[in-house]
C-alpha cells in the first residue's frame, strides 16, 4: 500500500502533551462518523480508540449508526454533548449540511476537530464555529502524487484530461468560490498542472473548462474533448462523475484508459474492483483516527490551537478496494 509523503511538524509537540492532559482529569473525546457500515470508518474508529487508550483518555462513540443521514448525525452529536464530552471529533456526513452539528457543539462550548473536511472552508470557519483543529489530506500533495503516478505509467508522454465537475447543481445560493468542493478540486487541478509543467512536460494536460462545475456540464465537455483527442488518462474529483465518465468512455470505445477518482463511494469502489477504474485516492483512515485523537488531546492541554494537520493518502487499487467496501454479509450486499 503506497502512501503519499507528508511532513507534520506538529506531531512531536502533540505527542508530548498526552501525559499532561490525561493526568489532569477524566478526559472524554466524542467521535461521530457518517456510518459504521463501511470499513473505512470502522478502521478510523478503531485507531482513534487505540490512540485514546495510549493517551489515557476515554473515547465516546454513539451506539446509533447515523447511516449517512444529516438528522441522525445531529442527534448523535447532541447525545455526545449531553454525555459530557470535552472535545468532539467529527467526520462530517456533508461538508456544508453538517455545519448544524458543528454549531450545536459551539453552542455547548465543546471544541471541534474536523476529520477530512475541506481545509480552506474549515480555516475560514474556525473562529466563529469553535473549530480548533482540522485533520485532512493535503490537496497539493495528492495532486502531485497523482501526476507523478501518471507520468510513470505513461512513460512521460500522453494526454491527460482533468474533469472539474464536483457535483454542484448550478442552483447553489452562495458564490462558487465559497463551495468546499470547488476549492478542493481547483487545488487538485493546480497541483496536477504544476507537476506536469515542471516535471513531466511530455504530458499534454487538458483541464476541462466549466462555469458551473456541475457534473452534467463536465460530462458534456468531456464528450467534446474526446471527439478531438484520444486521452490516455482521466482524473475526476466527484464520485458520481467518475461513474458517468466510465460509462461515457465505454460508449466511446476508449480502450486502455487510466481512470483516477479523487472521491470514494460504493459505486466507485465497485467499478474499481471490476477494473473500470484504475485508482481511487482516499485519506488513510488509520492516520485520520489516530491523528485526530492526538490533536484533540493536545488542544485540551493548550499545547496547540487552530491546528491544521495533514495525513497520508492511500492509492487504492482493485486489490485493496475490498478493505473500504461496506461491512456486510454476502446476502446483504
Amino acid at each position: 500500500m503506497k502512501k503519499l509523503v507528508i511532513v507534520s511538524i506538529l506531531m512531536t509537540l502533540i505527542l508530548s502533551s498526552f501525559g499532561l492532559v490525561a493526568a489532569q482529569h477524566d478526559i472524554q473525546i466524542g467521535l461521530s462518523v457518517p456510518t459504521y457500515e463501511q470499513d473505512f470508518y470502522v478502521l478510523l474508529v478503531d485507531n482513534a480508540r487505540t490512540a485514546a487508550e495510549e493517551a489515557g483518555v476515554t473515547l465516546v462513540v454513539p451506539e446509533t449508526d447515523a447511516l449517512l443521514d444529516i438528522d441522525a448525525e445531529l442527534a448523535n452529536v447532541q447525545m455526545l454533548i449531553e454525555s459530557g464530552i470535552d472535545v468532539l471529533l467529527l467526520y462530517p456526513v456533508d461538508d456544508v449540511l453538517s455545519l448544524g452539528a458543528v454549531e450545536a457543539a459551539a453552542e455547548a462550548n465543546v471544541p471541534v476537530v474536523l476529520l477530512e473536511a475541506d481545509v480552506l472552508r474549515a480555516a475560514s470557519d474556525i473562529e466563529d464555529l469553535g473549530i480548533v483543529g482540522v485533520v485532512t489530506t493535503d490537496a497539493e500533495i495528492v495532486g502531485a502524487d497523482v501526476a507523478e503516478y501518471l507520468c510513470t505509467e505513461l512513460d512521460g508522454e500522453g494526454t491527460v484530461i482533468t474533469l472539474m465537475g464536483v457535483g454542484l447543481t448550478g442552483e447553489e445560493e452562495v458564490a462558487l468560490e465559497s463551495q468546499p468542493a470547488y476549492q478542493l478540486m481547483t487545488a487538485y487541478a493546480s497541483s496536477i498542472e504544476t507537476y506536469f509543467t515542471e516535471s513531466c512536460s511530455g504530458i499534454t494536460l487538458l483541464v476541462e473548462g466549466t462555469d458551473t462545475y456541475t457534473n452534467a456540464d463536465s460530462l458534456t465537455n468531456f464528450s467534446t474533448l474526446i471527439a478531438d483527442n484520444t486521452p490516455d488518462a482521466i482524473i475526476t474529483g466527484d464520485a458520481v462523475l467518475t461513474i458517468d465518465v466510465v460509462n461515457a468512455a465505454r460508449r466511446a470505445r476508449l480502450r486502455g484508459l487510466i481512470v483516477i477518482g479523487l472521491e470514494r463511494s460504493d459505486d466507485v469502489l465497485g467499478a474499481l474492483e471490476a477494473g473500470q477504474v484504475t485508482l481511487v485516492i482516499i485519506p488513510d483512515p488509520v492516520e485520520l483516527g489516530s491523528s485526530g485523537m492526538n490533536v484533540a488531546v493536545a488542544v485540551l492541554d493548550d499545547a496547540v490551537s487552530d491546528t491544521m494537520m495533514t495525513v497520508n493518502a492511500v492509492r487504492v487499487d482493485a486489490e485493496l478496494a475490498e478493505q473500504y467496501r461496506p461491512s456486510c454479509d454476502d446476502d446483504e450486499c
